[in-house]
């Protein structure tokens, strides 16, 4: 084989298994650490976190909103997620799952 060709396809495939992997939206996860029960809004979730992943609603009208965001890559990986359960009204109830890990 010709070492230019070996060369590119090396090159090629480090290019490729170094680029990342992602899902969801990235967001600041700490800025969750601001929310109170009964005060923080969805529309101000929203505006601090951006657009949710996942939306899920109960049977007594609360809805639990999901922001996830997953980076993996050769170096590395960057994963976040954070669950918050409004009421009907759209005022928070309660901060149910919160992961974040690099």
């Amino acid at each position: 084989m010709n070492k230019s060709i070996l060369i590119a396809a090396l090159f090629s495939f480090i290019v490729g298994t170094a680029q990342a992997a992602t899902a969801g939206n990235e967001f600041e996860i700490e800025r969750a650490d601001a929310f109170e029960q009964g005060v923080t809004t969805l529309e101000i979730a929203k505006e601090q976190l951006g657009t949710p992943f996942s939306v899920s609603t109960d049977a007594e009208g609360n809805q639990t909103i999901w922001w996830k965001y997953v980076k993996v890559n050769l170096f590395g990986k960057d994963i976040r997620k954070l669950a918050v359960v409004f009421d009907k009204d759209g005022k928070m109830l309660r901060i149910a799952h919160r992961e974040a890990f690099k």
